[in-house]
């Protein structure tokens, strides 16, 4: 569901992708004041970097289109020099920590988003100035002799993580707010009332209702969250809240889309379709090192990555068998093929996969 701006062009809706398209101008240009237009003059010897459109169809959880998102990205794999870049994200073992307490201590939880994070940050006063080529469709007027000057950070851009992590965190970690960072996760915070997981641009907060409103209406005021309710999905994990049968609350977890994805994809490279199993692997079976030639390889190391991020996510009974495979993604063989296919026909067995 992502496109760039030649396949919209060709969609028989581009009329509403032009519509999405506008909204993100106005947002940067005038909302958020993200750059100002200058002469081409004023850049100097400073090479300007061009910026690529990326639109997205936004799901809901079921799968329903929920709507079309437009963004502007900055070529940040042009820029020179070096830069500070590494912005930490939370571990998934932190997220599992915050459902499970959510649970545990029956505190409500709310999911927010930061619309355009990313651009919310200013520049530090000793960057260097970043001018853009103006995006495509826009500024036609101007093109050809005006740049423009960035005054904030924008997605693409190799510091704007970094530049993101900083500003929100330093809001979280101020005086008036009074969270800690976790000595094993820079991104799980808390203060004697309340806990909050970020991950880039998601972040979830719990703890008693007041004080989840209060946190909620002074984020909203700084950064311009977008409440979501109850965290229903993150990092490709879906969460159902559910009640069992004494009134209890208990979490769901489920990947049904990615499991999909990773049998197309299997399909796709073999031409084959897994027989369906009931295991993972195969009983007492060895895998030996391969000392010929490697098979598919590259095809295999993607296979391999799927199904870690599967396994590790929500099919712990997957991980003895995925491990096993992943020792030998430098040469693999026919044989570890075959063990793929089975691990493969085990997701095609498991049509609801649940935790």
């Amino acid at each position: 569901d992502t496109f760039t701006w030649d396949e919209v062009m060709q969609l028989p809706d581009k009329a509403l992708w032009l519509e999405a398209a506008q909204l993100e101008i106005d947002e940067l240009a005038k909302k958020r004041k993200t750059w100002s237009i200058v002469p081409k003059s004023q850049a100097g010897s400073i090479k300007p970097l061009p910026t690529t459109w990326v639109f997205r169809l936004k799901r809901h959880p079921d799968g329903t289109p929920k709507k079309r998102k437009a963004r502007i990205c900055v070529r940040g794999d042009l820029q020179e020099g070096p830069a500070e870049v590494f912005a930490p994200v939370c571990e998934f073992s932190s997220v599992r920590l915050f459902l499970a307490l959510c649970l545990l201590l029956q505190w409500p939880s709310v999911a927010l988003d930061f619309a355009n994070a990313f651009c919310q940050s200013h520049f530090p006063k000793l960057m260097e100035a970043v001018y853009l080529h103006p995006p495509r469709g826009f500024y036609n007027d101007v093109r050809g002799h005006s740049y423009l000057l960035l005054l904030k950070s924008m997605y693409g851009l190799r510091e704007a993580p970094r530049l993101w992590f900083e500003n929100l965190f330093g809001e979280l970690l101020s005086d008036e707010l009074g969270f800690t960072q976790s000595a094993n996760d820079p991104c799980l915070l808390f203060r004697h009332d309340m806990i909050v997981i970020v991950y880039v641009d998601d972040c979830c907060i719990m703890g008693p209702q007041e004080n989840v409103d209060e946190i909620k209406r002074k984020l909203k005021l700084e950064f311009g969250t977008v409440e979501d309710g109850q965290l229903r999905k993150l990092l490709g994990v879906r969460y159902e809240w559910k009640l069992d049968s004494k009134g209890e609350q208990y979490l769901e977890l489920k990947m049904d889309d990615k499991a999909n994805a990773i049998i197309k994809s299997y399909e796709k490279i073999t031409g084959t379709t897994p027989k369906v199993q009931s295991t993972p692997g195969t009983p007492g079976q060895v895998l030996i090192k391969n000392s010929g030639e490697p098979y598919m390889r590259d095809e295999y190391r993607s296979m391999i990555g799927k199904l870690m991020f599967y396994t590790t996510k929500i099919a712990p009974e997957c991980a003895f068998s995925v491990g096993q495979l992943a020792r030998h993604m430098q040469n693999p063989n026919k044989d570890h093929w075959k063990a793929v296919d089975r691990i493969v026909g085990y997701l095609r067995g498991k049509e609801k996969h649940r935790l």
